[in-house]
């Protein structure tokens, strides 16, 4: 009945605006009285009901907006044009040029700005910071190439979004995009601040799931869509770091400057936690060139002196670390060269932790160094070449590299290049010892 009753209303207006041209121009609704001088459309409230302006997203105000009727009358008849806008929860109108926010007074963009577009970001021309790192192990895959899959990892950060232009535009429930790696990214609700002019904000990005085997040990892509804008979250499973300040990445998102290494040093204990910090993730000690590690883990820790016998060691100084016949890395997994090393050095963020303010001691086990948040490096201190004793634990920590220099004006110009990390490093070098300098060993993939 009620519709009934509005109809007839409305056609009874027709009809008056039909035969009577005095009152085209002016129209009261809700009360029967003569508009004001100033009125052409009154509507008188009741406190019980409101005007309900048309209900538009961004993109369909932004489909209106290219039509040809629209284009049209853009510029006169299209002026003062009003919706409400369901993704900014605000009402917009059209003032000629652009669709005004009525909530904060600003130009209510067609698409929230990025810059970057990933959720990886430089603070110079070499650092890069990366996403997610799925990298838990299990009894199964323990530091083999498949580690970090297989695990069903709970909600975790994956970094965040920089947005550069925003009016108020909102995330109104929770978004999620799952990949063929079986990783979903997750966008919480938000409402973004409005921007000015050389601001920014930023929008938080999860991730979860179960990790494929497919995408062992890489570093690789998720395309997801935010505001009709094309993202990208970069993750990786496994251990390693980047070789290359770009986010380079084929056909199928998988970046091209990534590098799977194991995540424990040889001769440590593995744990499903690649971040453990303690005496047994230090590792055995190796003399550039051998197959086998010239002390263990074990009595490296419980022997800080002098190694007995030690120039007694037969070492040859081998031009080139011969892997065929003496990798001390286990099958499918060898020794990276020092410009791999280089690289890695010069292209992930650098980060120490340390248990006791970087002082060296012989018991000193939870020091450590990161490349990038998928590298570790224990300060595990090295050997000395001329007497086999102890220096630096944790200060120093290094691996060695499989590869030989010739130094020259140097008394003893062979020398073995290794990644060094130290407390006094601002960020970690490829450095030079005498080959019978002993270090850990990390192996990376073949």
């Amino acid at each position: 009945m009620e519709i009934k009753k509005t109809l007839t209303s409305i056609l009874f207006i027709l009809c008056i605006y039909g035969f009577n041209s005095s009152l085209l121009a002016q129209v009261s609704i809700g009360e029967e009285k003569v508009p004001e001088v100033f009125s052409a459309l009154e509507l008188i409230s009741n406190q019980e009901k409101g005007l309900r302006l048309p209900q538009m997203t961004t993109s369909e105000r932004n489909a209106l907006s290219v039509t040809e009727a629209f284009q049209e009358k853009k510029d006169d008849l299209a002026k003062g044009l009003m919706i409400y806008n369901t993704d900014i929860h605000c009402i917009e109108y059209w003032n000629g040029t652009d669709w005004m926010n009525l909530c904060n007074s600003i130009v209510a963009p067609e698409v929230v700005n990025f810059d970057p577009i990933y959720n990886v970001y430089e603070t110079d021309l070499r650092r890069i910071f990366t996403g997610a790192v799925f990298a838990t192990g299990t009894s199964e895959t323990l530091d083999n190439a498949d580690r970090g899959t297989g695990v069903e990892y709970e909600p975790m950060s994956a970094g965040f979004f920089k947005y550069l232009d925003a009016a108020g535009q909102s995330i109104p429930e929770v978004l999620e995009f799952p990949h063929a790696s079986g990783i979903v990214v997750v966008v919480e609700p938000i409402t973004l601040t409005a921007i000015e002019d050389g601001g920014e904000g930023i929008i938080p990005i999860k991730v979860k799931g179960t990790p494929s085997a497919e995408y062992a040990g890489k570093a690789f892509n998720i395309p997801i869509k935010l505001f009709d804008k094309d993202l990208y979250v970069r993750v990786n499973t496994g251990c390693g770091a980047y070789t290359g300040n770009k986010l380079t990445a084929d056909a199928n998102g998988i970046a091209s400057n990534w590098l799977q290494f194991q995540c424990f040093n040889l001769g440590a204990t593995v744990y499903n936690d690649p971040y453990t910090r303690n005496a047994s993730v230090h590792g055995d000690k190796y003399i550039w060139g051998k197959k086998d590690p010239v002390m263990t883990a074990e009595w490296d820790q419980a022997h800080p002196e002098a190694y007995p016998g030690w120039t007694d060691i037969p070492f040859d100084k081998p031009e080139v670390w011969d892997l065929e016949n003496n990798n001390p890395c286990p099958t499918g997994w060898t020794l990276p060269t020092d410009t791999q090393f280089e690289a890695m050095a010069n292209n992930n963020k650098y980060d120490k932790i340390s248990d006791n303010n970087w002082e060296a001691g012989n018991a000193v086990f939870g020091n450590a160094f990161f490349l990038g948040e998928a590298f570790m490096i224990p300060a595990a201190g090295y050997r000395n070449h001329v007497d086999g004793s102890l220096r630096a634990r944790g200060i120093n920590g290094g691996v060695w590299s499989r590869t030989r220099i010739l130094l020259n004006n140097d008394p003893d110009p062979f020398r073995n290049a290794f990644l060094e990390a130290t407390a006094n490093f601002s960020i970690p070098s490829l450095s030079y010892f005498f080959a019978k300098h002993t270090v850990s060993v990390r192996c990376i993939k073949e």
